[in-house]
């Protein structure tokens, strides 16, 4: 409906859809004694698991991806963890991961990788060397 202004009135505004938008994606690579861990801020999907999967590519010995700053994570994200798992089976390396929210944690339960997955928790990491 037009308003006086000659603008939408407030009850027919469009709707703000920058709710829809995705969040940042952000990725850092650290070293921690043996260990190299991917700790990924945000959602891992189908436009960015690439980039986690480059850096589990680049990383020498034993990976873990810490989840804590995952938002959200698609098939995708769940495809590379298995992935990810069997490399490291197949190359004799340990692969792990630091648990993140409840919901990422709830999807790895449903999916059956909270008990197939290697749990480590933040300080376990640093204490594997």
């Amino acid at each position: 409906m037009i308003g006086e202004n000659g603008g939408m009135d407030a009850e027919h505004d469009p709707p703000d859809r920058s709710r829809y938008l995705p969040e940042p994606f952000e990725l850092a690579v650290e070293r921690a004694g043996s260990w190299t861990v991917i700790r990924p801020g945000g959602e891992i999907d189908l436009a960015t698991v690439e980039q986690v999967a480059q850096a589990a590519g680049a990383a020498a010995g034993d990976l873990a991806v810490d989840l804590r700053g995952v938002t959200f994570l698609d098939s995708s994200g769940l495809r590379f963890l298995i992935e990810q798992d069997r490399r490291a089976r197949e190359g004799g390396r340990a692969f792990a991961i630091v648990p993140g929210g409840p919901d990422v944690q709830r999807l790895l339960q449903i999916a059956g990788l909270d008990t197939r997955l290697r749990v480590l928790e933040e300080a376990d990491v640093a204490a594997q060397d």
